[in-house]
């Protein structure tokens, strides 16, 4: 009886961890997923309409209008989810000296951005993944 006791603790303790695991893979994949989503779509920004803390609504190069937003703990991108399960998420903006700007941003402060930060936390069963990234904008305007 010891050792089936043993043996089912120790199979507990494997399925733990095993769950544990696969909700950190899901963590750090919707986060990166969620990353490259933006690095993609801010590539082509060319006007600025709104930009705070928790939101950023913008125009790109074809003209359409698109916002990345934190609605209660779900990242969404044009009112898809991007992420959910968001512990903290923040944007953060600079402009040419790296200096930050006030959030909200007036119209004349977004002309100026030349940075924009993102740090997001996700969490997931136990599990958290948390990202912290530059988006640079060239003289041009647009993002890098």
């Amino acid at each position: 009886s010891v050792v089936a006791t043993m043996s089912f603790r120790f199979i507990a303790d494997v399925a733990q961890w095993y769950h544990l695991v696969r909700c950190q893979n899901r963590t750090e994949e919707q986060a990166l997923d969620a990353v490259q989503r933006m690095e993609r779509e801010i590539r082509l920004v060319s006007m600025t309409a709104a930009a705070d803390t928790s939101l950023f609504l913008f125009s790109n190069r074809q003209g359409q209008t698109n916002t990345l937003q934190l609605i209660s703990e779900t990242l969404t991108y044009n009112g898809h989810a991007l992420a959910e399960g968001v512990a903290h998420f923040s944007l953060t903006y600079y402009d040419a000296t790296n200096g930050p700007l006030s959030a909200p941003l007036s119209a004349d402060a977004r002309n100026l951005i030349r940075r924009m930060a993102m740090d997001i936390r996700l969490t997931n069963g136990g599990a958290a993944s948390e990202l912290s990234v530059n988006f640079f904008y060239p003289r041009t305007g647009t993002l890098k």
